[in-house]
Formats: C-alpha cells, sequence, structure tokens
C-alpha cells in the first residue's frame, strides 16, 4: 500500500527492498507496487478496475506474470510442512491458456538468528507437490502434478517458485 500512497500524496516511492533480509531490517524500503493509476482511472471514469496478471496498470506499467502465497503448517507426510504456492498461466501445446496453482510443501526453517526463516527447498519433489488447472478444475479435485508428461512442467514451477517474486516483478 506505501506505493500507492506515496505516488497519490505526490511524493517519492521509497526503493524496492533487493531481497528479504533488506525487508525485515529496513525502514525504508517497500516490496508493494502503486494502483495509484488505477484509483485515479477508477475515480475520474467511473469505471470499474479489475486487473489481472499481465495487465496491471501502475507506475512503471506492465504486469507480473505470477502470484505467490502460503498456507498453514498441515502433515504431509508424517512432517509439518508450510505450503508455498505460485499462481499463474500456462500454455498447452495447442496454444491453450490455463491458470493453474503449483504448491510445494517444504519444512519452514525458524529464524536461528544466525540463518534467515524460510522454506527449505527440496530436489526430491516426491509427495510434496500439488499441481492443479484451475481453468479445468476449479473446485481443486485433481492433482494433476504426478500425471504423465507433468514431469518437465512440475521443474519449471518449482524453479520459478524457488526464484520467488522478485523473479517475476516489472520494473518500477
Amino acid at each position: 500500500i506505501m506505493p500507492t500512497l506515496a505516488e497519490l500524496a505526490g511524493v517519492s516511492v521509497p526503493p524496492r527492498c533487493a531481497n528479504d533480509q533488506m525487508s525485515a531490517n529496513s525502514s525504508s524500503c517497500t516490496e508493494g507496487a502503486s494502483l495509484a493509476s488505477a484509483v485515479l482511472t477508477q475515480e475520474l471514469h467511473g469505471a470499474s478496475f479489475t486487473a489481472g496478471w499481465g495487465d496491471r496498470p501502475s507506475q512503471g506499467g506492465g504486469g507480473k506474470s505470477a502470484a505467490f502465497s502460503q498456507w498453514g503448517f498441515k502433515k504431509v507426510a508424517g512432517v509439518s510442512r508450510m505450503g508455498y504456492n505460485l499462481y499463474t498461466h500456462i500454455q498447452d501445446t495447442r496454444g491453450v491458456a490455463s491458470q493453474v496453482r503449483y504448491t510445494e510443501w517444504v519444512t519452514y526453517r525458524s529464524n536461528s538468528g544466525k540463518v534467515p526463516h524460510g522454506p527449505e527447498w527440496q530436489d526430491d519433489l516426491t509427495g510434496i507437490v500439488e499441481l492443479y488447472n484451475r481453468t479445468g478444475d476449479l473446485n481443486e479435485n485433481a492433482n494433476i502434478a504426478t500425471a504423465p508428461g507433468m514431469q518437465g512442467l512440475v521443474k519449471e514451477l518449482s524453479n520459478q517458485l524457488h526464484a520467488g517474486w522478485r523473479a517475476v516483478r516489472p520494473p518500477l
């Protein structure tokens, strides 16, 4: 919300936090993106605003190609794990686009003082991944992560999830 408020107030927007450590220890950086142009457009024209991931009309233009979130802890394969999610669009070999949710259930590393808290990513994804085609399965009833032909897509989505939200942010 900070970039939106700063832009609407006519003051300079604080720089984007370069990493999680900076985000945790700095009061002069932001992780947000300004939606001022959307607010102003709606205010000036009375139109409703609904933005998709690829059409965010904000300062700097462009949009992000994915959204990230986390689930709380649950027991997976007998271990308490946290779910890390990636929501994005993919195209099949016929060019048909689908919205997907990809989740990895991983051990969460608590802050020990020396090592920052966060996920402990794993190379072996057996039994800890979920992949749903939300376009064809809105209620997410069929986990297709282990379906034939999905191994390459799962690896690609895993790499994108591990790279994090900063890797899909448009430049300011």
